[in-house]
């Protein structure tokens, strides 16, 4: 046995010891398209498989956070919304009341002097 031979032997065991690290790895993410993104990838050894998975956690937090930013922004949104809609509906509700006590008022006048009075409307 040469020397040659057995250093062809440890880098093989190297090799294959770094791959079962990987796939161990990539199948211990419980997670399973996360590792279908992973493989899919194909990477060379464990660190890679290691980049890739925390990049891909890093996109997919970006991504949750980014939703529930935006739904914050909806529902605050709504809310506004719906408190402009509460003000037009008061406002509607006084510019009744004041229309029907004008023509209440006018109706007051109409009686007590007998004629219509001018529309200054």
């Amino acid at each position: 046995m040469g020397c040659g031979n057995l250093a062809g032997e440890r880098a093989a065991h190297c090799k294959c010891s770094e791959e079962i690290a990987k796939d161990y790895f990539i199948a211990s993410l419980g997670d399973r398209d996360l590792e279908l993104k992973i493989r899919e990838r194909e990477p060379r050894d464990l660190e890679s498989a290691f980049k890739r998975d925390v990049r891909l956690e890093a996109y997919d937090k970006a991504v949750v956070d980014d939703n529930r930013d935006q739904y914050k922004g909806k529902s605050n949104r709504y809310r506004q919304d719906d408190g402009l809609s509460r003000k037009v509906a008061q406002l509607e509700r006084k510019v009744e009341q004041v229309t029907v006590e004008r023509l209440a008022a006018r109706s007051a006048v109409t009686s007590v002097s007998g004629r219509q009075p001018q529309s200054t409307v």
